[in-house]
């Protein structure tokens, strides 16, 4: 409000607690600055400081990131399961690209489709005549999910039930937000997240599905195209050629699109 009282050096407490309660205490320091303009009117400016600069106010996405990390922090007291988080485009990107879960490299990392499975995604983003940051990546779960030999190996292994249980809402959530023209499945776990377990990748692959996705506020449909986890290709090598077709339709269908 106008007010030719306000001082230079003063920032009302009452909008400094009420900026504090829109966004929450933030990880880094926040600067509540405020400029004056020649009518006297007090805008305020709301920012968090960052090494390199000041961004504006977390996204939708970065506060739905960091309250899934509030949730799943303490579930795993004394074990080091890190989240790999979705990454990308986030605003209504041409595909989103779901897969399993993360590996060794990606956990490492902190980044999904890395190592090998960043390899694949190479040859996945080729064909489409895309670039990586032109797509947004995620996983169904985003810890590793691992098991651990007699020889005390450890290694990757499917979701548990628990696993899926704990993350598939989030993963819909996700979707939501990020509003992808076409989302892609790798596998079955994937594909099960958004179709159900009844639906199977042999069956799928290759086609344009429609996937409900629903939470407790949002819904939405959107178009489903099922691949082949590649690797299953490792071990089936008859379905080389059935996911490079796989791919090459996929790239006619966003074409078209």
């Amino acid at each position: 409000k106008h007010n030719k009282n306000f001082r230079d050096n003063s920032i009302p407490k009452e909008c400094t607690e009420g900026v504090q309660r829109a966004i929450g205490k933030p990880s880094g320091s926040m600067a509540i600055t405020r400029k004056i303009k020649k009518n006297n009117y007090a805008i305020i400016t709301i920012a968090i400081s960052k090494i390199g600069g000041i961004i504006t106010m977390p996204s939708e996405l970065e506060r739905f990131n960091e309250r899934m990390q509030a949730f799943f922090a303490p579930l795993w007291p004394g074990e080091e399961k890190p989240l790999v988080l979705g990454e990308g485009c986030g605003d209504r990107p041409p595909v989103m690209l779901i897969g399993e879960a993360p590996g060794e490299q990606e956990a490492m990392s902190g980044r999904p489709f890395v190592g090998k499975a960043g390899k694949n995604l190479d040859g996945f983003l080729t064909v489409l005549q895309l670039n990586r940051e032109d797509i947004y990546i995620s996983n169904v779960v985003k810890i590793r999910p691992t098991k651990v030999s007699e020889k005390g190996r450890v290694s990757n292994r499917t979701p548990n039930r628990e696993e899926l249980a704990l993350f598939t809402p989030y993963l819909l959530e996700e979707i939501l937000l990020v509003q992808p023209k076409m989302l892609v499945t790798l596998g079955n776990t994937a594909l099960h997240a958004l179709l159900g377990a009844k639906s199977t990748i042999g069956a799928c692959h290759g086609q344009v599905l429609t996937a409900h996705v629903q939470t407790d506020k949002r819904a939405g449909d959107f178009p489903l195209f099922a691949l082949y986890h590649p690797a299953s290709i490792i071990y089936n090598q008859k379905l080389k050629d059935v996911y490079q077709a796989d791919l090459e339709r996929l790239h006619s269908v966003l074409a078209a699109q």
